[in-house]
């Protein structure tokens, strides 16, 4: 899915002018989102030359036949390799602010995820820095990992993995998900594909939503901030598919956790800084929640009660992967490059005061 929104009031920034482009790549497997995106815009390069292992350099053609020169500089996290160097653009998920030279030519961030909570907590980053991230192409793999955790959750299969481990089976009465009420805080890309696909398993779909406007796709009914009491009060399962954002960092705390239904289930894929984890953890212990898959936490590693509790399901962050992940990525990339060099307005423009 392709969304082109406006870059507004910085739609100058991205009036690039110079016959020169620097860009700065900082990923996990560089080598992977490099060969997609040089796929991406084949048909504009003029000429490509390796310099060094992890820089080359491309001439491409602008729409108006005009040529322009990239110096592209691939830098892998886990090396911990410092960025000495002055760049225009940034492709990466996490970066470190301070990589960043003062006074910096940097003009655009482009993300390799949807969130960008982790490039809007830098402060000091200058407003005229445009932000961009990838999204639409989660979507999917998110929803299919949600209702496969619903699903194991209602049919026992979580809990007979760990009786399995013993040599020993645990019996349960499996549960059916038709009629149940299936409550999504989040109602965008990720969220709306989430209920499309709950509903074939008969789930009734409601939404909780920060602003008003039309129904989401998929969603039967949606819920604004000032009834949120009556949407957490009615759901069997709660999905957080929602960004971090000043509203939602520690929504999801003993006063809501206790609005919901006795039994009821949760699944995160939003951001773990939305829960609580001492509030859910309680709830679950306690046995008003009957257990919670979780794809994110708040710290680094996650907490050691959520290991200690069978009722608990941890991953590793990645619900939102596929094998096509690097292909998706370096695509949005690849087409927001030739429209930042024609003076185009981008792709998937964040607004810092959303925070999405």
């Amino acid at each position: 899915m392709t969304e082109t929104t406006p870059a507004q009031d910085k739609s100058d920034a991205i009036h690039f002018k110079k016959m020169n482009c620097t860009i700065v790549s900082y990923l996990q497997r560089w080598e992977l989102y490099q060969d997609r995106f040089l796929n991406c815009i084949s048909n504009q390069i003029v000429e490509m030359q390796q310099q060094q292992e992890n820089q080359i350099s491309l001439v491409l053609e602008k729409k108006d036949k005009s040529r322009i020169t990239i110096n592209f500089y691939s830098f892998s996290p886990s090396k911990n390799i410092n960025i000495k160097m002055d760049f225009d653009i940034l492709w990466c998920w996490k970066f470190p602010i301070e990589y960043v030279p003062q006074p910096s030519g940097l003009r655009w961030i482009q993300t390799i995820s949807a969130g960008v909570d982790q490039i809007l907590e830098k402060r000091s980053l200058p407003e005229e820095i445009i932000i961009t991230n990838a999204k639409g192409f989660q979507a999917e793999p998110i929803a299919e990992y949600v209702l496969g955790a619903i699903l194991g959750h209602a049919k026992g299969l979580f809990y007979n993995v760990q009786a399995n481990k013993d040599k020993r089976m645990k019996s349960m009465m499996p549960d059916t998900l038709n009629k149940k009420v299936l409550g999504i805080i989040g109602t965008g890309n990720i969220g709306s594909k989430i209920a499309q696909i709950a509903r074939n398993f008969g789930l009734k779909t409601i939404g909780l939503k920060k602003h008003p406007g039309r129904r989401p796709a998929g969603f039967e009914r949606v819920y604004l901030p000032s009834d949120a009491t009556d949407f957490y009060k009615t759901v069997d399962y709660l999905v957080i598919a929602a960004p971090l954002t000043p509203e939602t960092r520690n929504m999801i705390n003993d006063r809501v956790l206790r609005l919901l239904p006795q039994g009821a289930y949760l699944v995160n894929v939003g951001r773990g800084e939305i829960i609580v984890e001492e509030d859910l953890i309680r709830a679950v212990k306690e046995g008003h929640l009957s257990g919670a898959t979780l794809d994110v936490w708040r710290k680094k590693t996650p907490q050691p009660d959520f290991f200690d509790q069978e009722r608990f399901l941890i991953t590793p962050h990645f619900s939102g992967f596929s094998r096509y992940y690097a292909q998706h990525a370096a695509t949005i990339f690849g087409q927001n490059l030739l429209r930042f060099i024609n003076r185009e307005p981008l792709n998937f423009v964040i607004d810092r005061s959303n925070g999405y």
